[in-house]
């Protein structure tokens, strides 16, 4: 019983229910078993069909006979119990943390929009030079982006490519490139998590660098493709050498992996003396919780 709460420890808040029910199958390994939207209180058996509650006790699961075809017992029944106590006070424990969570993002949102947004205004305002208004303004917009991610409000990933694009497209302007912004096959109702938009906006600026520091064309190709449940993005531009994955950018990429692999997800980079290309993709996690509802 003590090795079952690491491993009950170890799954996500949004994966708890499927974590304690994994146990009750590996125990009992059952023919078959059903979730019946019923609420149920406490753990039933016969000889043939056992009961348990959901975690949060709104349904519960059936499960058939055993493929061994033992009965189940009262000792069977008395585990189940106490494996449903031991899940949901993981559960209890892991949802006051991720509120915790919440409540100091929202906290740091608000103190980033209190200083950080009326410091740069006050800049913009006194800069006489268009320069630096410029670089406060581009500020200004990445400002923005981290408030988004911290607010707890809904972004669509259409909505989401919208201001990836107007970003990444002010930031080249301001050097004088020229961006070409392609998407396919991107769903309307897909919802992105605020992990997604940062991480990806913070790709995108780091390569949008890599390409200010090397590039010989003026012009930065982007293509954004929806595979199913898995976003692609395509970032090309022609190079002036074979530099971008030199030493001096290494911990730039070495930035991007990470947040690559923060979305359990892949980075292919190409390089040769002339093109830079590089390919990351992610599996949406809205497209994958509605798959599993």
């Amino acid at each position: 019983m003590e090795q079952l709460i690491p491993l009950l420890r170890k799954a996500p808040l949004s994966k708890m229910e499927d974590a304690y029910i994994e146990q009750v199958l590996q125990r009992f390994k059952p023919q078959s078993y059903q979730k019946i939207s019923k609420p149920l209180t406490q753990v039933l058996f016969h000889a043939h069909e056992f009961m348990v509650p959901s975690l949060s006790g709104q349904s519960h699961y059936v499960f058939n006979p055993q493929l061994s075809g033992e009965s189940y017992t009262a000792d069977d029944a008395r585990w189940a119990e106490m494996i449903l106590y031991i899940a949901r006070e993981v559960e209890a424990s892991k949802r006051q943390r991720w509120i915790g969570v919440q409540e100091e993002r929202q906290r740091i949102r608000r103190d980033l929009h209190d200083e950080l947004t009326q410091d740069l205004i006050a800049l913009m305002r006194s800069s006489k030079d268009e320069r630096q208004y410029q670089l406060a303004l581009s500020a200004m917009g990445s400002l923005k982006s981290i408030l988004s991610a911290l607010s707890d409000e809904e972004n669509t990933l259409e909505s989401f490519l919208v201001t990836a694009q107007a970003q990444m497209r002010e930031r080249l302007l301001l050097h004088g490139f020229e961006l070409e912004w392609y998407e396919k096959n991107i769903a309307s109702d897909v919802v992105v998590s605020s992990k997604e938009v940062s991480n990806v906006l913070k790709v995108l600026k780091e390569l949008g660098c890599n390409i200010l520091k090397h590039a010989e064309m003026d012009q930065v190709k982007v293509v954004v493709n929806q595979f199913g449940g898995r976003l692609e993005v395509r970032v090309e531009n022609k190079v002036k050498e074979h530099k971008v994955l030199h030493e001096s950018n290494q911990l730039g990429m070495m930035n991007v992996e990470t947040r690559i692999q923060e979305l359990n997800g892949k980075l292919t980079v190409q390089e040769t003396p002339n093109e830079f290309v590089v390919v990351f993709s992610f599996p949406l996690e809205g497209v994958w919780k509605n798959a599993n509802v």
